[in-house]
């Protein structure tokens, strides 16, 4: 959970907002970690096609 997530729903205080700030979390890392993957595999590849030219 971001800490901006966290203090909208501190915030609110209502079970509704929990619910709706605890759905979005999961999302938010797995976006992250595909865009992490995304670079190290972009970067892996131009690392190993200087490598195989050179």
């Amino acid at each position: 959970m971001d800490a901006a997530e966290y203090s909208r729903a501190e915030r609110d205080r209502s079970p509704k907002a929990t619910q709706r700030v605890g759905a979005e979390a999961p999302i938010n890392h797995v976006v992250l970690g595909v865009i992490f993957l995304k670079h190290n595999s972009d970067t892996f590849e131009e690392h190993r096609a200087k490598l195989l030219a050179g």
